[in-house]
Parts: structure tokens; sequence; C-alpha cells
């Protein structure tokens, strides 16, 4: 079970995300249906499939039940805000995390800030030379913000 409800975690993590994005819209009123909705799916089929199926049906019903919230966190959040996610771009991201997790691996001997200092280094000088980081992205980063 533990092997599928990392499937679960998955989700949770890329829907932590779109769950803040519904926040900052000001759209949980909107959502509100929607987790209701999750909520009395789910708990019917815990009902419904647990007697039978024990703690397995529990941990998928799990993942369908953040799946579901996913989706409609999604949904909502792309479609008030105008905002797409880029495939290219999180595969970029998710390049530069596996190669900084493959090198902070190896390195955990170090001192802390050592490893926080190289991931950052890692992370950020990939994203960079993959294009996810451009000039033009920080100089409008530094310009908002000034």
């Amino acid at each position: 079970a533990l092997q599928i409800l990392i499937i679960a975690t998955g989700i949770i993590f890329i829907n932590v995300v779109f769950g803040y994005a519904i926040v900052v819209i000001k759209q949980q009123k909107t959502m509100l249906l929607g987790y209701v909705t999750t909520a009395i799916v789910a708990l019917s089929l815990y009902l419904i499939l647990i007697p039978r199926y024990s703690f397995v049906a529990a941990a998928w019903i799990t993942v369908l039940a953040e799946a579901m919230m996913l989706a409609m966190n999604y949904f909502v959040a792309t479609k008030v805000s105008g905002v797409r996610v880029s495939i290219t771009t999180t595969l970029k991201a998710l390049l530069a995390a596996g190669i900084m997790g493959i090198v902070v691996y190896q390195i955990t001997s170090l001192p802390l800030v050592v490893i926080v200092l190289c991931a950052a280094a890692i992370y950020g000088g990939i994203l960079a030379v993959t294009g996810v980081i451009t000039k033009e992205l920080l100089v409008s980063l530094v310009s908002k913000n000034s």
C-alpha cells in the first residue's frame, strides 16, 4: 500500500502549487463544491471497497481523490488566471531537480550550508543553461521588486 500511496504523495506535491494559486486568485468558494464532491466520492468508495479489498482499496481511493482535486484545482487556476503550465519547462525543472538530487546524494557528508549552496547553484545553473531562467526573466523580476 505504501507503494501506491507514494503516487498520492506525488500528486499532493504538484497540487500544492495549484492549491496556493486558488488562494491567490481568491477562488476558494469556487472550489468548495469540488472538494465536497471529492469527499463524497472518496467516502462512498471507502465504505464500499475497504471491507472487500482492505488497505489496498484505501490507498487507490486516496490516489483517485488526490487526482480529482488536482484536476479541479488545475482547471480553475488555469481558467481564471490564464496561465498555462509548460510541459517543456516542467520537464527541464524535473531534469534539473534530478541532477541536483544525484549530486546532493553524493555530497551528504559535507556541511549543510555547503550542500544547500551546491544544490542551489546546480539547480539554478541547469535552469539557466536549459533556458528556463533567462536574462530577461531576471531583469523583469528585479524591476518588479524595485
